[in-house]
């Protein structure tokens, strides 16, 4: 959300990269979810400790299946990123649009694979998800962004000067925060409880 004033305050030229930075946000967070499945999927497998197992038989395993379905993906990954490279230079884009390609082609080729990773793990593992707390938090976040959205040009001012930007980009962040616990606070029972602890 905050992408845009972040790269105006490294330098006000990579402004123009904000989308870029909201499409690697989500890539990396599916691409860590996507490793903590893995990691389960391992944790589960007992065929290394068993004693005289036959080779066939660990290559069969997880042991030897989520390391080569991550290779299978980062080959893809290369494979992929480099015709569209190849394709798109020759076809006179702009440095920003190659980079912007770059992140939603990983961005897409990272979600089979966690997609197929969560499958497989629901398949040995049984867990609840938590759904109606995550509506909850994704809706207050919508109405984060809805804020932001709605007052953040009015409020930060994109000017060189740190003295100038800063200020702004602290009240806006302040307003949003404040909108966020305001609403959690309204529709969450565990966010009430946590606001009482601290007051008590």
């Amino acid at each position: 959300i905050f992408a845009k004033p972040a790269l105006f305050a490294l330098n006000p030229v990579y402004v123009d990269g904000s989308a870029i930075v909201v499409i690697m946000s989500f890539r990396t967070f599916f691409y860590v979810i996507t490793g903590v499945l893995y990691q389960m999927l391992l944790g589960i497998e007992t065929t290394d400790i068993e004693q005289n197992q036959k080779f066939s038989s660990l290559t069969k395993s997880k042991i030897f299946f989520v390391p080569t379905l991550t290779n299978i993906h980062y080959s893809l990954y290369i494979v992929t990123m480099v015709t569209t490279i190849i394709i798109l230079n020759s076809s006179g884009v702009s440095e920003l649009e190659l980079v912007t390609w770059w992140t939603i082609i990983a961005l897409a080729l990272q979600m089979p694979f966690f997609i197929y990773a969560w499958i497989l793990v629901q398949k040995h593992v049984r867990f609840s998800f938590p759904y109606i707390n995550t509506l909850k938090y994704v809706g207050g976040t919508i109405l984060f962004v809805i804020v932001f959205l709605l007052t953040s040009e009015f409020i930060i001012n994109y000017q060189p000067s740190i003295y100038d930007f800063l200020p702004t980009i602290m009240l806006q962040l302040a307003i949003c925060i404040g909108v966020y616990l305001l609403i959690t606070y309204i529709i969450d029972k565990k966010t009430r409880i946590f606001f009482k602890s601290i007051a008590a």
